[in-house]
């Protein structure tokens, strides 16, 4: 049925299934990792990916470039689940960019400034130091058994229970979330 509906979207756009393989799925740019029962999630590229960026040496204004690296590092901060892996993916796009000509002390600035927008670690009532994501909301993920689906509320007049929503999963990234989401609707 699904497969039916997405080749009748439009004639010239092809889609591809990817199938789970050594527990790992590629979906967009991340990789989704299943383990002991645990989904983690980091940068996935292609094996067409060459790491050409825009180069330092090209004619465009420098807040591009500097925008460029900025936007990567949010990226992989979004993106990877586990600080093992943003410490890898924040080596190989400083390997990245210096390939790509951006001189070492820009690239080191740029962390710099990125490090200092991350979580600082507070003391918590016991007195032991905890790291607490400031910035960032958890965006739940709500599961609640509902009368029915809103067309059959509003055409029969139940009513959905909204007092016995229960949590299910949370996110502190909107696109963690969506995945994360993605995965309980398959199950």
């Amino acid at each position: 049925m699904e497969n039916i509906l997405i080749k009748q979207t439009h004639p010239n756009i092809k889609f591809t299934i990817e199938h789970e393989c050594n527990k790992t799925l590629p979906f967009l740019d991340t990789l989704v990792n299943r383990s002991l029962g645990k989904f983690t999630t980091t940068i996935y590229h292609k094996k067409t990916f060459t790491g050409v960026y825009l180069n330092w040496t090209s004619l465009t204004a420098r807040k591009y470039k500097i925008g460029l690296l900025s936007c990567l590092l949010n990226r992989i901060e979004a993106i990877c689940s586990e600080e093992n892996d943003i410490i890898s993916e924040e080596q190989k796009l400083k390997t990245i960019f210096l390939k790509n000509q951006y001189p070492q002390d820009i690239i080191e600035e740029e962390f710099k400034r990125f490090e200092n927008k991350k979580p600082k670690q507070l003391e918590n009532i016991e007195g032991s130091i905890e790291t607490e994501k400031i910035s960032r909301k958890q965006f739940p993920i709500g599961e609640f058994q509902c009368c029915s689906c809103c067309q059959h509320e509003s055409s029969t007049g139940n009513t959905m229970d909204y007092d016995n929503i229960e949590i299910i999963a949370k996110a502190d990234t909107d696109m963690k979330l969506r995945i994360k989401e993605l995965l309980h609707i398959l199950k």
